[in-house]
């Protein structure tokens, strides 16, 4: 009887001839299927046997929006693409630094199969652990920012805006969220000093490779319900990125209170030793590896860009008239769109690049990423105090 063997997603992502050549097959699917809720996404998590006797499990999800799958697709081929040159250096690979790009099988235009870890759970889920720990309601935080907001404005007018939200923000890490909360999880999570430490190692490389994701790339800002941490293997991961494009200009949006997420919480769990030092190490060396003229990497770039400029003006044009095909974008335009986006982009790499007589605009990227006074001008849902 003829049979037919299905490759695993896994070797078509390698460009290691010896990964193709060792490749592994789908044996079978177990009967095994559970329900889980992944950022107002609802999936089933199949488990997959290959043929080398491993069990793999994979999200099964149902897009609604096949634009916006595509939009995260095109973010993950650019991660694929800097983790090959990450991997070239020495300063970079010996800290072992890489974007989290999980393997993706297309099912139909609608249904993926993404790669899953069963032991993740989000920073949400933590910060609501915590509170029925302690018996308070898990959103208290946001609804008590209204409650003050509104007594405070209230009372005083219209008065300092800044210094409104600033006591708020204060007045809920003191009763409702304090800046410990993260790394007491951590620390009940992982008992045994030499545990904590990995983990924290291994976080630390993962914030560094987000935090230049967020800030150089212009992707998308992320909340506690998409950072995931790997229980198993203290991996960080965010996946759902994508571009932050103006709807209107077609241009990277960079208009932030802070460039990346470095909450209180974030940074008690690293410690400011680790802020100043590792973290600010690995983003400069991850800066240095992209900037590196031998690479090539605005080439890359250019190649994501003009996928997702040509995506946002299809979109502009079915908004504005939804009977009418689409016309392509004018070539110089698009060329023109493609290099000013790219040329932001290198300008803040090289900006980071830079490292002179103990000096780095890293350093001051830190500083306004865990400003009080930044953080304050959050969204209450974003959840600026975790």
């Amino acid at each position: 009887m003829a049979s037919t063997q299905r490759t695993l997603a896994v070797q078509t992502l390698l460009q290691s001839q010896a990964a193709n050549v060792h490749g592994f097959f789908i044996a079978r699917f177990l009967p095994k299927v559970e329900m889980v809720w992944r950022k107002n996404m609802n999936a089933r998590r199949l488990y997959i046997q290959a043929n080398n006797g491993k069990v793999y499990p994979y999200l099964l999800t149902n897009d609604v929006s096949m634009t916006e799958s595509w939009r995260e697709e095109r973010v993950l081929q650019l991660f694929r693409m800097i983790n090959q040159l990450l991997n070239k250096r020495k300063e970079t690979a010996r800290r072992f630094l890489q974007f989290y790009a999980p393997k993706v099988v297309s099912i139909s235009p609608q249904m993926r199969l993404i790669e899953d870890n069963p032991t993740r759970i989000s920073l949400l889920d933590i910060l609501h652990q915590s509170c029925c720990q302690e018996d308070i309601e898990p959103e208290q935080a946001v609804s008590y920012y209204y409650d003050r907001l509104a007594i405070i404005q209230c009372r005083r007018g219209e008065g300092s805006q800044e210094g409104i939200l600033r006591e708020i923000f204060t007045e809920i890490q003191q009763s409702v969220v304090p800046g410990y909360v993260l790394k007491n999880w951590a620390v009940n999570t992982y008992p045994s000093a030499m545990d904590f430490w990995a983990f924290r190692r291994q976080v630390t490389g993962n914030l560094a490779t987000m935090n230049i994701a967020e800030f150089v790339l212009h992707l998308s800002s992320l909340g506690p319900d998409q950072m995931q941490l790997a229980r198993d293997t203290g991996l960080l991961s965010a996946a759902f990125y994508r571009f932050e494009v103006n709807d209107t200009t077609g241009e990277l949006d960079c208009n932030r209170p802070v460039p990346f997420r470095l909450t209180p919480n974030l940074s008690s769990l690293l410690s400011p030793l680790g802020l100043q030092g590792s973290l600010s190490a690995a983003m400069v060396a991850c800066s240095r590896c992209l900037v590196d003229a031998k690479f090539n990497f605005p080439s890359y770039l250019q190649a994501i860009l003009k996928d997702e400029i040509v995506a946002w003006h299809k979109r502009k044009q079915l908004q504005e008239a939804p009977l009418e095909l689409p016309e392509n974008l004018a070539s110089e335009a698009m060329i023109s769109a493609v290099l000013k986006a790219s040329g932001l982009i290198m300008t803040r790499l090289q900006n980071l690049a830079q490292y002179e007589d103990g000096q780095s605009q890293v350093t001051t990227l830190l500083q306004a990423a865990s400003s009080l006074d930044n953080l304050s001008r959050m969204d209450p849902s974003w959840h600026p105090w975790f």
